[in-house]
């Protein structure tokens, strides 16, 4: 069991490297780390027969430090704690209508499309970020494999396309780019912008905080009505 914990943890953090070098050489954003890493690793795991309890072995200390990491988007929430205050207001309306959108978009698509009420509520948590997320899903009766998969999913492809949209919608200010990763794409969105812009990151990590804050209040109670 130890030595299949540090072949799980030694095949994460070299493929995760292996990834870091492949978006470096090509500069491609799809080429996102996490992704190709997540590729490589289920390719490896499918080859030697593995599943994700195997991968848990060790994958769950991952899991614990990455909580831990967390932690380290205080420091730009702390460096500007005077504009988060300032605009709280313009903050807190754009993560209620954030969740509120996507609630609605959710349900409603899925509804239509004829899901169970479990597929739904293993959906509903996947723009909270993983830690809360997954008590979230057991909360509300969904399957924790699928909602880890849709929260990977949608930090991915808002750290892919987030960019993209931030030209597009012509956003200029710190506040429009930092909710825009925090709200939609959680721990993975704002770490992408914490690269680039520590100030709009610290919009994100608030962004990213509240989310996850009053949707695990909402969303229990909203599960409860359908």
């Amino acid at each position: 069991m130890i030595i299949k914990a540090i072949l799980m943890i030694a095949l994460t953090v070299i493929m995760y490297l292996f990834a870091l070098f492949i978006q470096k050489k090509f500069k491609i954003a799809i080429l996102h780390p996490a992704l190709v890493s997540s590729i490589a690793i289920i390719s490896v795991l499918l080859y030697f027969g593995y599943d994700y309890k195997d991968y848990m072995v060790g994958g769950h200390w991952i899991y614990n430090f990455l909580n831990c990491t967390v932690v380290c988007l205080a420091y730009p929430l702390y460096l500007y704690r005077k504009m988060i205050i300032k605009y709280s207001k313009v903050i807190l309306t754009s993560v209620i209508v954030g969740i509120i959108t996507n609630i609605i978009l959710i349900f409603t698509t899925l509804n239509l499309l004829g899901y169970s009420k479990e597929m739904i509520a293993s959906l509903l948590p996947r723009s909270i970020t993983a830690a809360v997320g997954i008590q979230v899903s057991q909360q509300i009766g969904g399957i924790d494999s699928l909602t880890v998969l849709f929260i990977i999913g949608t930090g991915l492809i808002g750290s892919i396309l987030g960019n993209y949209l931030v030209k597009m919608a012509n956003f200029k200010t710190s506040i429009a780019k930092g909710l825009l990763y925090g709200n939609a794409s959680h721990a993975i969105g704002t770490a992408k912008v914490l690269e680039t812009d520590i100030e709009s990151a610290a919009f994100s990590s608030i962004g990213m905080i509240l989310t996850a804050l009053i949707s695990s209040i909402v969303l229990p109670l909203f599960i409860l009505f359908i």
